[in-house]
């Protein structure tokens, strides 16, 4: 056992000095230090006051040891595993941790660890739990082990932000919304072709081919997240006589092609999968006032 003697350095009210710094500037390493300006510092050494002594800062506590974790990566697109995939061992580096109000009106604390997003519940507590984050306990079994389904994302420093009480979080390969409303079947979804994706509105007053008075009118840009787009009609402005252009309805040329997920043609007709995507495909007539 030893005894150390050393004592700080006690100053009296007389001998004491006050030095303010309205503005501090950091670190300093450019100049000498008896050159260094009142407003920068002359060491990264990090030291405070603690038992009237001045003693170097500790270092960080260890809340949760998150151990690393087997899994099987899912597609973005089908939610089904990736095409030959294999059994990915997840690293535990921190990639990103954010905390956000979600619809249920609870804060929620989430962070991207490896390639996966876990839940963090009871933070600050010591009963501080990292659960994964993902919609179901799917899993698939390869070598005779079985492990989770889960969304793969990249292993690099990630970022996300909140709005509308739900995160948006930016993967590095994918684009997710993390929802939590209660719904416990979609707490993670891609933005792409989302149910809450933006769907903008590219063309209004679109009148039919041989309008006396042709009145569309550009209005949103596409959004590149979405399929879909919307279009308005605009009807009652009576057709052009001295047309030479005469059809025996009344159409319309939208802005762009009807498209479906797939897309498929067979024998230069849609395959029974795109048509039964075009049956849903609808026009909605109102009055011009409820546009």
């Amino acid at each position: 056992m030893t005894k150390t003697t050393y004592r700080a350095k006690r100053l009296n009210a007389a001998r004491r000095k006050i030095l303010n710094v309205n503005r501090f500037g950091g670190l300093d390493l450019s100049n000498q230090k008896f050159n260094v300006s009142a407003g920068r510092a002359i060491d990264s050494k990090d030291f405070y006051l603690k038992d009237n002594v001045l003693q170097v800062r500790e270092g960080f506590e260890e809340l949760y040891d998150v151990a690393p974790q087997e899994f099987i990566a899912l597609d973005f697109k089908t939610n089904a595993k990736v095409e030959n995939a294999t059994v990915i061992e997840n690293p535990v580096k921190f990639n990103g941790i954010w905390k956000f109000v979600g619809e249920d009106d609870q804060l929620h604390f989430v962070a991207h660890i490896g390639y996966l997003l876990y839940e963090i519940k009871n933070f600050g507590t010591k009963e501080i739990v990292f659960e994964l984050l993902a919609n179901d306990t799917r899993t698939d079994t390869a070598d005779g082990k079985t492990r989770r389904l889960l969304y793969k994302f990249e292993n690099q420093r990630t970022f996300a932000f909140v709005g509308s009480k739900m995160l948006w979080f930016l993967g590095g390969n994918h684009y997710m919304v993390i929802r939590f409303n209660g719904d416990t079947q979609h707490k993670i979804q891609p933005v792409e072709d989302n149910e809450i994706t933006f769907v903008p509105k590219t063309s209004i007053g679109i009148t039919y081919t041989n309008a006396q008075v042709p009145n569309r009118e550009l209005l949103d840009y596409p959004n590149m997240l979405t399929m879909f787009r919307r279009n308005t009609l605009l009807s009652g402005v009576g057709k052009n006589e001295e047309s030479l252009l005469d059809t025996e309805y009344f159409e319309y040329v939208l802005d762009g092609s009807l498209l479906t997920k797939s897309n498929e043609l067979s024998g230069g007709v849609p395959t029974d999968e795109a048509q039964k995507a075009f049956s849903k495909i609808h026009l909605i007539i109102r009055e011009r006032g409820e546009i």
